[in-house]
């Protein structure tokens, strides 16, 4: 359907004469000429391809939810005990580093499951169970509730779920942001679309669906972005030569609250937060030269 729509749009002829086309003419061959060759890429939202990811870090979760056009459900940390879910290690850290990870993520883990237990039994005493509420969903409600003070302690490497429902041209976008991504656990998930759209579907709704491939023509040409990657670098690049020396202070505080008023300050910190080493209110507040100079170039 989504390339008889297509090539309605691109032919004089009648919806009737656009779908006997298709019936006798190959439609990955109409893809690749007007999508990919042609760069018609609006024909690319008239599909559409549901895909779920499982035990991947909350960092990719929030990488793959970072779309202008997305549909989807992330497992919910409301409603859902992640105290036994262990976690996902970087797998660019050094053993040393890797044991630090762990060490940390197995406290942080141990915190949250105390909390947990602990604000329920608080929220127990406080709100009784009214006489008309059933004992499960009074322990539901409740337990929503402590997840809710205890989730703070979950960290980037939580693992978790994510279903998306997504059209073709946000899916390229998606795998082209994700192959271009400074994370090797991005980059694999990036590449692992691009394979699963090149196969038949792993889940179908019944005997009856029809067995075909998914989307070969994406999985083909969906590249990484190589613009992403290039201004990441020049970013990079332009804060070695151009940024003043770092200020000289106590070390910056683990969590800084930080409220933005200045819209062009905002701008410029938050381009060069992700290349640099320096605290994001130290960027905000650099001399309105540096500022304007940043924003400049």
């Amino acid at each position: 359907m989504r390339v008889r729509s297509s090539r309605y749009s691109r032919s004089p002829d009648s919806i009737r004469q656009s779908i006997e086309w298709v019936r006798t003419h190959n439609s990955q061959s109409f893809l690749e000429s007007f999508y990919f060759q042609y760069g018609h890429a609006s024909i690319a939202d008239l599909g559409h391809v549901v895909v779920c990811f499982e035990g991947m870090s909350e960092l990719a979760a929030t990488e793959i939810e970072d779309e202008n056009l997305w549909d989807g459900q992330a497992k919910s940390s409301r409603y859902q005990d992640f105290s036994r879910s262990g976690f996902v290690t970087p797998p660019e850290l050094s053993t040393d580093e890797a044991s630090a990870y762990c060490r940390a993520a197995r406290a942080l883990l141990d915190a949250y499951g105390e909390v947990n237990a602990r604000a329920f039994e608080c929220l127990t005493g406080l709100l009784p169970r009214p006489d008309e509420m059933k004992p499960d969903v009074y322990k539901r409600n409740l337990a929503a509730r402590a997840f809710d003070v205890a989730r703070y302690l979950l960290f980037w490497g939580i693992p978790t779920n994510i279903g998306q429902v997504t059209s073709i041209r946000t899916l390229e976008r998606q795998i082209r942001r994700l192959k271009a991504s400074e994370y090797e656990e991005l980059r694999s998930l990036g590449e692992e679309i691009g394979e699963a759209c090149a196969r038949e579907p792993d889940c179908e709704w019944g005997a009856e669906s029809p067995r075909e491939t998914i989307a070969p023509t994406l999985a083909r040409h969906a590249e990484m972005d190589a613009y992403l990657m290039q201004a990441r670098r020049d970013l990079r690049e332009w804060a070695r030569q151009n940024l003043p020396a770092a200020a000289v202070t106590a070390p910056a505080e683990p969590v800084d609250l930080l409220r933005p008023a200045e819209t062009a300050a905002d701008i410029v910190a938050t381009l060069l937060y992700p290349v640099t080493q320096r605290p994001f209110r130290e960027l905000y507040e650099m001399p309105p030269d540096g500022a304007r100079r940043a924003g400049a170039k």
